[in-house]
C-alpha cells in the first residue's frame, strides 16, 4: 500500500505566504553603513590630501617651486655668458698668433719669384740685425715685374709690445749712424706711421702692424706706389 504525503497543509502555507507578500513593492538592498572619512580610518594628513586630490577635480595640481626654477635659469645664463667670453678670447688669441709664413702670390703687378720661410728666414733676419730680435715666425719674399724689384721681410713677434720694441731698436741703430742706411725719415702714409731710409741703391720702408714688423726694400720707378700696395696687401 503506497502512502501519499498530505498536500493540503503545504498548499495552505503557500497561500498564506503569497497573501502576506502581496502589495509590498520590491526594494534594492542598500548599505546603511556611514561613509568613513580618511582621517577616521587612521590615515595621515598626506594621505588625506592625496584622497582629496583624487576625489575633487577642482583642486589644482601642485606646482614646482619657483625659486628652484629661477636658480636654474640664472645658472644657464651665467654659463652662456662665460662661453661667449671664452669664445671671444680664443678668437682674439688666434688672430693675434696666426702664422705669417705664407707670402701673397702678387704684390700689385709684381709676381712672387722667391720665398724663404721657417728657420732659414729667421736665421737671415738675425744675421741682418746681428743679434736676437725676438721674432718667432716670418718669411722673406722677392717680387719682380716690369723691371721693378721688391724684397719684403716680414717678422712676427710674440705680441704687439714686443713688435714695437723691435721697431724702436731698429730705429735707434739707424739713427746712431748705421753705415748701411742714411736719410732716416718718419712719415704718415694712408694713416700708417712709416719709417723711410736709403741704402744700397734702394729705398727702404719699415713699419709695424700689430705684432708684425715689415721691412720693404724697393727698387722701382715709383717707390711710394709700391709702399701703398704693400700697406694694403701685407
Amino acid at each position: 500500500v503506497r502512502l501519499r504525503r498530505p498536500l493540503k497543509p503545504l498548499r495552505r502555507a503557500r497561500s498564506r505566504l503569497s497573501a502576506r507578500n502581496a502589495g509590498r513593492p520590491w526594494k534594492k538592498a542598500t548599505s546603511s553603513a556611514p561613509i568613513v572619512e580618511p582621517r577616521a580610518r587612521g590615515l595621515t594628513e598626506l594621505d588625506e590630501n592625496r584622497h582629496k586630490l583624487m576625489t575633487n577635480s577642482d583642486v589644482p595640481a601642485p606646482r614646482k617651486p619657483v625659486r628652484r626654477r629661477r636658480k636654474r635659469v640664472i645658472a644657464i645664463q651665467v654659463l652662456l655668458a662665460l662661453g661667449l667670453v671664452l669664445g671671444m678670447w680664443l678668437s682674439f688669441r688666434a688672430d693675434s698668433e696666426a702664422p705669417v709664413s705664407v707670402a701673397p702670390a702678387y704684390l700689385g703687378n709684381l709676381a712672387l719669384v722667391e720665398q724663404t720661410t721657417g728657420q732659414e728666414a729667421l736665421s737671415q733676419m738675425r744675421t741682418l740685425h746681428g743679434t736676437e730680435i725676438g721674432v718667432i715666425d716670418g718669411y722673406i719674399a722677392r717680387y719682380e715685374g716690369g723691371g721693378d724689384r721688391v724684397t719684403v721681410w716680414v717678422g712676427q713677434a710674440e705680441d704687439p709690445s714686443a713688435a714695437q720694441g723691435l721697431l724702436e731698436l731698429m730705429t735707434e741703430k739707424i739713427a746712431a749712424g748705421n753705415p748701411s742706411f742714411r736719410d732716416l725719415e718718419q712719415m704718415l702714409v694712408d694713416g700708417k706711421g712709416v719709417y723711410s731710409v736709403v741704402g744700397g741703391g734702394e729705398r727702404h720702408y719699415y713699419y709695424r702692424d700689430g705684432a708684425i714688423v715689415i721691412w720693404v726694400s724697393v727698387s722701382a720707378s715709383d717707390p711710394m706706389q709700391v709702399l701703398r700696395v704693400a700697406l694694403e696687401t701685407l
